[in-house]
C-alpha cells in the first residue's frame, strides 16, 4: 500500500535527521534514515503488523510503529496509509496528534 507523509510528519522526519547529524554525525544519520525508511516500508507492506500498537485519538483509530526511540503514527485509509506524525517516544502524543 502507498504511504503518504503529512507535512508535519515530513518536517518531523527532517528534524530527526538534522538533530541526529548534528549530535552523532553522518554515519549515524544514514543508519537512522535507513531504520525509519524500513519502518515506513513495514507499514506499507503490512499496516496491521503485529509490531504496531493501536490507539484511539479524538474518535479516530491510529496506529504507531516504534522505530528505535521514535514512533511513526499513521492511519489506514482506503487506498493509502497516511503518516500523521513521527514523534520521539518521550513526547506526549496527546499534545501532538
Amino acid at each position: 500500500m502507498k504511504v503518504v507523509l503529512s507535512d508535519l510528519s515530513q518536517a518531523n522526519f527532517n528534524s530527526i535527521l538534522e538533530y541526529t547529524l548534528g549530535r552523532w554525525g553522518e554515519r549515524q544519520v544514514h543508519k537512522y534514515n535507513q531504520l525509519i525508511q524500513e519502518g515506513l516500508n513495514t507499514i506499507a507492506e503490512n499496516p496491521k503488523t503485529p509490531f504496531c500498537k493501536k490507539i484511539i485519538r479524538r474518535g479516530k483509530t491510529l496506529r504507531y510503529l516504534r522505530v528505535e526511540k521514535h514512533h511513526i503514527y499513521y492511519t489506514i485509509e482506503d487506498k493509502f496509509i497516511f503518516v500523521n506524525r513521527i514523534l520521539h517516544g518521550q513526547m506526549n502524543p496527546e499534545l501532538h496528534l
